[in-house]
């Protein structure tokens, strides 16, 4: 993401694809998972907390060195 944008503080999962590089679809299915924290707006809508997310996917990176 381009660092002279605002980022959102709740996110849908297009954003969160393209801030992760992954598809929207693998986004849904890693919140139904509970691999990433996600309120549910109704059954279809879903959005995601930046933040939360971000510290999710920090705590599952794991170092080149460590792997």
């Amino acid at each position: 993401m381009p660092e002279d944008q605002p980022h959102p503080t709740l996110a849908d999962a297009s954003y969160m694809a393209r801030r992760y590089s992954v598809e929207p679809k693998t986004i849904r299915r890693w919140a139904a998972e509970g691999r990433l924290p996600v309120i549910r707006l109704s059954a279809r809508c879903l959005r995601f907390d930046v933040a939360a997310c971000d510290a999710v996917i920090a705590k599952r990176t794991v170092s080149a060195g460590s792997a």
